[in-house]
Parts: C-alpha cells; structure tokens; sequence
C-alpha cells in the first residue's frame, strides 16, 4: 500500500565549512547577542516551513468548528473499497478493497496493519474484540485475530455474493450465488446450509431470526434452520436494522416493525434510518417541515429526541454514545446517549455514507478514501 510522502527541502551540509547562508548572516548581523536572536528565529521560520506538508494518505487539514475544532484525517488502502468500513469495540476499523487487501487503522487514523489474500474479498465481519472472517471469491471464509494473523479457512459449498454475516450468537453466515445461505460456528464448524433465493443483501439478524430483502415488496423470514416464511410489506422496502425479537423496515417514509408473521407501521414521516443491535436513529420530518432525530433503544421503545439544525442529507450513522447526521448545508450534527451534542462545521468534501462506532465518525468520502472524525 502506498502513501505519498511530504517533499522537504533540502538542507546544504555544514560540517567541515560555511554555507553561503551562514556567511550572509554573519556578514549582515555580527556575532552579538542579537544576532543570535536573529538567527534563531530564521530557523523557527524554517522548521515551520518545512512542517507543512501537502495532503497525504493520512491526513488532512483541520476544519474549524462552531464549538471548538475538528481534526479530519483520510487514509486509502489503494483500491476501491468492497463495503464500508467495520469498527470494533475499540474503535479502530477495518476495510476490504479490490486488490485482495484487508486494512486495518487506530481510531484516530494511524495505521495498524494490512493482510493480502489469495482472492478478491467479497465481505468483512469484525467483531468487538477485532477478529474479523472474511469471506473470498475463490469459495473460502478466513477466520483472523484482532492483529491480522490467519486463525483458520473453511471451504465454501457455493461461489459468496454477500457475507460474512451474523446469523446469531456464534453463528455468522455467507450468501452464495445460487440462493443459498451458508452457516457456520465461530470456530469453523459448518452447521446447516438453506435456500434462501431471491435474497440481495445481508439479513438482519435478531435472536433466532433472520430477515433478507428480495429487492420487492416481500420480505423472507428464517427461524433457525428449517423455518421459512414470505411477507408482503405493501411496497418496496429497505431493512434497517434489528428489535428485540424483531426488525425495523422503511417503506418510503413509514416504519415498519416486522416479526415472523406480520409487517405493522411503527411510525410514518421518517425519512432516514439506520440501525444495529444497540438502538436504531432516525431522521422524521414534522408537519411544517422540521426535521428531528429521534433515538429508540434495542426494544424500540423512544429514548431520545433532538430537533435538527437543518435538513439531513444522509442516513445517520447511529453509536452507542455519540450518532452523528450529516446536513444538506454540509454541518455535521452529533447527537449524544447522555448529554448534549454539539454542532460542528462539515468537511470540505461531502462523504457519500457515514459510519459510527463508540464515539469515532467515519465518512466515505469517495470509492477509495476514508476520513476520521475522531
């Protein structure tokens, strides 16, 4: 993985003789004690000169703020990236790209490690304490440890399309291509594989139960291995994130509270939405326009509430501890679990999605490049 590197002047040798530098000061200012206040201050000036360096893989220039300043750091792992990235439990996040890489950086930007595969990685799952299973085009599933060490591979019965994924406690899962979602334990051990076609993106996952999208109005349910069942949500819909014992729909602007027999409107007028296992963020829009971001916890009962300073741009991106909305004006609005948020000037260039974890905000700013808010 390449960074660009700062170009720095460089400084003439000293040793042994005398710059044609050294030999102007002397001449203009003597050797008193002034001119050696003179000559210390050229050299903080140049120290300073040399200190600013032009944009590099992993860092930016800083953004002001309302309240306070903003640090804004990017890094890029070469290559377009497969998916958003995932954080841990620490903070720190993880990203496939194109060119069979798996990245790996600190919360605040600073790189850990990167591991190169065999194949193209379709999907990363991390998980709190920063392994992570990557699943590969070349029909394999790679278990890691939090520092990128290979733990162990399991073979594939089916070509992944989505995945890995969780299926529920110790359990992740893999979409194939021919409709078939492929099950496995923690540690390696292949449960039970179901046909699930017409599926399209990862599930939501909740206890036992699983819901896919089919990219139409129906809904699939799977509880376990072996039971199956199809909903129709009345229109098109977009999972969102999970319930206790449950999952959250949106349906244009109504949200859908759907369970294994049955879709039921939640609440109308929400624009955005976003969600895990936690508690799910939303974006509603009142009757004269204004819009508010509304927290409901993992049993979806409604926590919190906050009018925003504008209008959302894109889905929040929901944390434990802090959730953050992007503005149409290009602000970045926090919303904290406990205590007051604060209202920030956004970066220069508008992110295409946002990710939170504890109180890290990612921003996809293009195919390739990932800026910290940390």
């Amino acid at each position: 993985m390449d960074f660009p590197l700062p170009i720095l002047p460089v400084r003439p040798k000293t040793r042994g003789r005398v710059t044609s530098l050294h030999l102007a000061m002397r001449l203009s200012f003597g050797q008193g004690p002034l001119p050696v206040m003179i000559r210390v201050l050229f050299r903080l000036i140049f120290a300073l000169a040399i200190s600013v360096s032009p944009r590099s893989g992993s860092a930016e220039p800083t953004a002001s703020a309302e309240a306070g300043r903003f640090d804004l750091s990017c890094v890029s792992g070469g290559a377009p990236l497969v998916a958003p990235p995932s954080f841990d439990g620490r903070d720190r996040f993880y990203f496939a790209t194109t060119d069979a890489a798996i990245h790996s950086f600190e919360a605040d930007g600073r790189y850990r490690f990167t591991v190169t595969l065999k194949a193209l990685p379709v999907g990363l799952l991390v998980r709190e304490d920063g392994s992570f299973f990557v699943a590969t085009a070349d029909r394999q599933l790679l278990s890691f440890s939090s520092e990128g060490l290979l733990r162990f591979s399991m073979a594939l019965l089916d070509i992944p399309r989505v995945g890995p994924f969780v299926v529920g406690p110790s359990r992740i899962g893999v979409l194939g291509t021919r409709g078939q979602l492929l099950v496995f334990s923690d540690n390696g051990t292949r449960l039970y594989t179901v046909r699930v076609s017409g599926a399209e993106r990862a599930p939501v996952a909740s206890g036992k139960l699983l819901w896919f999208e089919t990219g139409q109005s129906e809904l699939l349910v799977l509880e376990g291995a072996w039971r199956l069942n199809t909903l129709d949500a009345g229109g098109r819909v977009s999972l969102v994130g999970p319930l206790s014992g449950a999952a959250l729909a949106l349906r244009s602007t109504d949200l859908l509270r759907v369970t294994f027999s049955e879709a039921a409107l939640l609440a109308p007028n929400v624009l955005f939405a976003s969600g895990s296992s936690l508690g799910v963020g939303l974006v509603v829009e009142g009757p004269g326009g204004a819009q508010e971001f509304v927290w409901l916890d993992a049993s979806g009962k409604r926590t919190r509430s906050e009018p925003l300073a504008g209008k959302a741009r894109l889905a929040p991106a929901v944390g434990p501890e802090l959730s953050w909305i992007l503005l149409e004006d290009g602000r970045l609005q926090s919303v904290a679990a406990a205590g007051e948020g604060q209202l920030v000037v956004g970066p220069r260039d508008l992110p295409l999605a946002l990710a939170s974890g504890r109180r890290t905000l990612l921003g996809l700013f293009d195919k390739d490049r990932v800026c910290v808010l940390p």
